[in-house]
């Protein structure tokens, strides 16, 4: 992260980290600290939730979040997508029906 962040990037968040068995969470460096958040582990996994935790990432950070809390925020609705997601619905995560937590 540090060499990244010496090429100018402001934030480098990177997701899918781990230090214990039951978490999995997001770290976010802004050249001056680093920040982790974590949620329950799942045990499941859905096509797609990269895509979903970029965009909500995205949407929320261009709306004025900090990089932190909209790490946090694309954490816990892609969690909660995979969560709204049926087993035997296996070719993507549902979250077109939870969309509204983005406007909470």
């Amino acid at each position: 992260a540090a060499e990244t962040i010496a090429l100018g990037v402001k934030n480098v968040i990177i997701t899918g980290v781990s230090f214990e068995p039951t978490k999995l969470g997001i770290c976010v460096c802004d050249g001056k600290s680093i920040i982790y958040h974590f949620e329950d582990k799942l045990e499941m996994s859905c096509h797609g939730t990269g895509d979903v935790y970029a965009s909500v990432f995205t949407g929320k950070l261009i709306s004025g979040m900090s990089a932190l809390e909209s790490g946090k925020a694309a954490a816990v609705f892609t969690r909660n997508a995979m969560l709204n997601t049926p087993a035997e619905h296996n070719y993507g995560v549902n979250f077109e029906s939870i969309l509204g937590e983005l406007t909470l």
